[in-house]
């Protein structure tokens, strides 16, 4: 069974939330940049990389999450990564809104969630494959 499509995630973060997805490879990364219409980016994000991409879409603020080739970690490592990953998008998300200091408990919780909302695609793409 092919593993699922990447998809576009939950934007619930904030009204006016980036939009975000999560690569699993390289060839995941490339067909999101295509369907972005974007054509300046990386040449490879390689194997075992994270990165997050942001950019302005047609749509508004984006967010390509990828995390590729994460089977020589444990589950504790790649939440980690997740996390580290989920504050480049909630930090996205602030200069998006010319927000420098946001309350301690609203960025705790704009990363709390974005990260579970990384942790849960990612654990649905993994029950797929």
């Amino acid at each position: 069974m092919a593993a699922p499509k990447t998809r576009w995630l939950d934007r619930t973060v904030a009204p006016r939330g980036p939009y975000v997805t999560l690569c699993l490879s390289d060839d995941e990364f490339r067909q999101a940049m295509k369907r972005l219409k974007c054509s300046s980016y990386p040449a490879d994000i390689g194997d075992g990389l994270m990165a997050t991409i942001t950019l302005q879409s047609p749509k508004g603020l984006t967010c390509v999450v990828v995390v590729s080739d994460m089977t020589e970690f444990t589950g504790p490592e790649i939440a980690a990564m997740l996390c580290h990953e989920a504050v480049h998008v909630w930090r996205a998300h602030c200069r998006q809104l010319g927000e420098v200091t946001p309350g301690e408990e609203q960025e705790a919780y704009g990363i709390q969630f974005i990260a579970q909302t990384l942790m849960d695609e990612y654990a649905r793409r993994q029950v797929a494959a």
